[in-house]
């Protein structure tokens, strides 16, 4: 086996190893950091790559690439070495000898999390106010955008929501399935047409299956969704949908916000920013950081708090100020 090439175990360990576990755009991602290891050292015999070999690339990487990207990229390599391994298909894992860069010292930042401030989000309402007046089509998604920022759901999330995951008369939401888009492929993984193919899954994880209460604002903006397509004779069971009832791509809800921020001044903010936004005015209001990751659906606390550091160190610093001693 170690006569094999780098490459080509790294496929036999996807599709055997990966490809059974992962949700379709998990592995349509895992093939991309494939792609780019085989660009370094895909060639390479498996037995004959060395650790000098794989510093190279990650030295290369972190150049030009944040360090969770190169992170990435070395937990893909470790991935297939220690399979290989243990499987005794070669007598030496160079992994263990390379060594990934500080994080702090990277020439590429990783990107921070965006906050909305509020006066953006406060004209994002008043928009959404002019647009229920007049029901406006091409901005038909907007009370869905606004949902985002009331619940902190994924974009995924959101766009798999069905009316019979509302409980209006309890004030809740289920968020039980995702929304992705993946390449169409067989059994063993490999690719069946050209086009990709959208799939509604149950959640990434068990954490992200959860109830999410919902705030008045939330309510309000289901209850205009409804009538707007009442008004337009729109039957479906989805919460964002096509004018035919369908599920809406995340393409067209992207093509809707991206025009919105223009509009409202918010030019230099992402769709993410939403859930972002969420989360933090949680934790700032005092809300327990453990009951703001069972609403964002985090499997770890840690992600949460890794995501969201900066809002704690300011509250840190409020809480501080205001005493002048212990």
């Amino acid at each position: 086996m170690e006569a094999t090439s780098f490459r080509d175990y790294a496929e036999f360990w996807m599709k055997t190893v990966k490809y059974p576990i992962l949700k379709p755009v998990s592995y349509d991602r895992l093939e991309q950091t494939y792609n780019t290891v085989c660009n370094y050292i895909g060639c390479i015999q498996l037995g004959n790559v060395s650790s000098e070999d794989i510093q190279a690339m990650i030295n290369d990487l972190s150049s030009t690439k944040a360090y969770s990207t190169v992170k990435k990229h070395y937990e893909f390599v470790k991935g297939v070495f220690q399979c290989a391994y243990n499987s005794q298909n070669i007598t030496f894992d160079p992994c263990p000898a390379v060594q990934l860069p500080i994080e702090r010292n990277m020439k590429v930042k990783t990107k921070k999390t965006e906050i909305l401030p509020e006066d953006i989000t406060e004209k994002m309402y008043e928009f959404n106010n002019t647009l229920r007046q007049s029901n406006n089509q091409f901005f038909k998604h907007m009370p869905v955008l606004l949902l985002i920022l009331n619940a902190g759901m994924r974009i995924g999330e959101a766009l798999a929501l069905e009316w019979d995951d509302i409980d209006f008369k309890n004030k809740g939401l289920r968020v039980n399935k995702t929304l992705t888009k993946a390449k169409e492929r067989d059994d063993k993984g490999y690719v069946v047409g050209k086009s990709k193919k959208t799939f509604c899954d149950i959640t990434k994880t068990e954490s992200g299956n959860r109830l999410i209460p919902l705030n008045d604002m939330a309510i309000s903006l289901l209850k205009q969704i409804k009538d707007y397509n009442k008004l337009k004779n729109i039957k479906t069971d989805h919460v964002a949908s096509t004018v035919d009832g369908g599920y809406v791509s995340e393409r067209n809800i992207l093509r809707t916000y991206k025009n919105v921020p223009g509009i409202v001044g918010a030019e230099d903010y992402t769709i993410h920013a939403l859930r972002h936004t969420f989360a933090s005015r949680l934790l700032k209001a005092g809300t327990e950081i453990s009951v703001v990751s069972k609403l964002l659906g985090h499997a770890d606390i840690k992600t949460t708090y890794s995501t969201y550091i900066h809002v704690l160190n300011d509250q840190m610093t409020n809480v501080m100020s205001g005493i002048s001693k212990v």
